[in-house]
């Protein structure tokens, strides 16, 4: 078995018989959120995932209203946003504006400093109290 390093991936989304552009300009440019895209019935196009290796590109590509349980469009954008949490999580910054974001010694004080109302503060830090700072 060869292990492959995944050095970039990029979504992309072609309308109908235009070029592809990456996903968030596209997005950007008709003032759209990801989850107003899937659910317009009227637009068609499809989603282009490229996935640069050390020796080569896989592209796949899925239609937009695809919806089988394989392919679904849904579960590509699940991928997309858990690989931008861990490279978040792992660079300890934002992906978008690249701001470092607060790092709490434990959930608690997390919990401490994040959450509002005070009630559900408590409640919460209750709940975490047999946590592990692990």
């Amino acid at each position: 078995m060869t292990i492959e390093v995944i050095k970039n991936i990029r979504v992309l989304f072609r309308e109908e018989a235009k070029r592809p552009v990456p996903l968030l300009d596209y997005l950007e440019l008709n003032d759209l959120r990801i989850d107003e895209l899937l659910k317009e019935e009227d637009r068609n196009g499809e989603f282009i995932i490229e996935f640069k290796l050390e020796q080569d590109t896989i592209t796949l590509s899925y239609e937009m209203h695809e919806r089988e349980e394989t392919s679904q469009v849904e579960y590509i954008v699940y991928f997309i946003c858990k690989w931008k949490w861990i490279w978040q999580w792992y660079s300890k910054r934002f992906l978008e504006h690249d701001i470092p974001f607060d790092v709490y010694p434990t959930i608690i004080d997390y919990a401490k400093a994040r959450i509002r109302p005070l009630e559900l503060m408590e409640e919460t830090i209750q709940e975490l109290e047999g946590y592990t700072k692990e």
